[in-house]
């Protein structure tokens, strides 16, 4: 049989469909296709740490952030690196303009009553205690002292004055300090504030978080003789090794030695005053303490070596009492300020124009209308002044009633002020 189809064009011809992907199926479910991960939000959060990063760097360039203590408390301090100004002051918690807060004082009596009277008393001449006995009654009234600031970590000795905490010792051992910690006889231990300082003597008070504790008895150094036998407590190895016993005799006495203008009752002894030993006590045959040893016996010097010298209780005590009832020390000539040499990181970091500051401002004077704590000064009389030494030698060549120029620095700024000389 023939056949009749007829063979297909190929354009007749159906073309098969490409096979398509099936769908992925979820549980009978259609599920598309995922989009792609976007990091977006990982280079924005780069990009803020960048921001960040060079926000740093440029502050740091600018200001510099320093922590600074102040009426017994700390407060961070935004300061620009090329005028000097303090920028923002951080204090308590809150921000405020730097300048605004009141800066009497760079000190803090404490909460406590500051009505103190030392009490002077004449020594026993028929009471010779031996060494032993001296020790055993006089230790509890000594402490060592530590402080940790700008300055690293440095020791020294105390004597307690009363009761309720209050502590003479010595300037040296507080400079920069930021934290301040007592170590009593019996390994006790107390936190500290600053109540004030002396630059001349090195007199220092503070004031420990304590009570009840051992005051010392005072003495009168004017029945002292070349010879008299004393000891000394102190703190050559910090507290690890604390209250070390040291003897000697008294080899000089001088009541009209002059240091910066001042004239003091000073004591040379040959106990052994070592490193951590400022602000030891020397103590009579009565078991009374006599004198503090200062870094006074520096300045008279010319090398520098303190020759066992120590300044008298009595020279010592109008200062301390002056200290403990206002928080600064009396001169015999003063304008009423008090003045402190300007800490060394101060010096390099900040480069200030002068090398001495105010300290603290006497309450209802006439400097307290015009300065402030923290105001640098450069001249006295128009002569440039670069230490507390010089400053106090500067005011000895005019008489109480002279006005006495002074050039000061503030905040970027110099101005000039007369104040009159008087005595306290």
């Amino acid at each position: 049989m023939e056949d009749k189809r007829t063979p297909m064009e190929p354009a007749e011809l159906l073309e098969m469909p490409e096979k398509q992907p099936e769908p992925q199926q979820y549980y009978g479910t259609s599920i598309p296709e995922k989009p792609k991960k976007s990091h977006t939000w990982l280079l924005v959060i780069l990009c803020i740490l960048l921001v960040a990063l060079g926000s740093m760097v440029v502050l740091d360039s600018l200001f510099q952030l320093r922590v600074v203590k102040e009426n017994g408390k700390f407060r961070l301090t935004l300061t620009n690196r090329d005028s000097g100004e303090s920028q923002i002051t951080a204090h308590m918690g809150t921000l405020t303009p730097s300048g605004s807060e009141d800066m009497e004082q760079t000190t803090q009596s404490a909460d406590t009553d500051t009505n103190v009277s030392l009490q002077i008393s004449a020594a026993d001449s028929q009471q010779g205690l031996s060494a032993k006995e001296l020790y055993s009654a006089v230790n509890p009234s000594v402490v060592c002292i530590t402080t940790d600031g700008y300055n690293g970590t440095l020791t020294g000795t105390g004597v307690i004055l009363t009761r309720d905490g209050y502590i003479l010792t010595t300037n040296d051992i507080l400079s920069g300090a930021l934290s301040v910690t007592v170590t009593f006889y019996d390994d006790a231990t107390a936190q500290a504030t600053q109540v004030g300082e002396e630059s001349t003597t090195g007199i220092a008070v503070i004031k420990a978080d304590a009570d009840g504790l051992t005051p010392a008895q005072l003495g009168d150094p004017d029945s002292l003789s070349v010879g008299d036998r004393v000891i000394s407590i102190g703190n050559p190895y910090g507290s690890q090794i604390h209250n070390v016993l040291s003897e000697g005799v008294v080899s000089a006495i001088s009541t009209e030695a002059v240091v910066n203008g001042e004239k003091m009752t000073l004591l040379q002894t040959t106990a052994s005053f070592g490193s951590g030993n400022n602000g030891c006590p020397v103590i009579n045959t009565s078991g009374q303490v006599v004198g503090i040893t200062t870094q006074v016996g520096q300045l008279l010097t010319d090398s520098g070596s303190d020759p066992n010298l120590a300044v008298s209780i009595v020279s010592a005590k109008q200062i301390v009492e002056n200290l403990i009832h206002t928080g600064y020390a009396s001169q015999s000539l003063w304008l009423g300020i008090e003045i402190t040499q300007i800490p060394i990181q101060y010096q390099i970091y900040c480069d200030y124009p002068g090398r001495i500051w105010i300290s603290a401002v006497g309450r209802n004077t006439l400097a307290s209308q015009a300065l402030r704590v923290h105001d640098i000064i450069t001249e006295v009389d128009g002569v440039k002044v670069e230490t507390p030494e010089g400053y106090y030698q500067a005011l000895s060549a005019h008489e109480a009633g002279d006005t006495v120029r002074l050039t000061i620095f503030r905040a970027g700024s110099w101005f000039q002020i007369d104040l009159p000389l008087s005595t306290k």
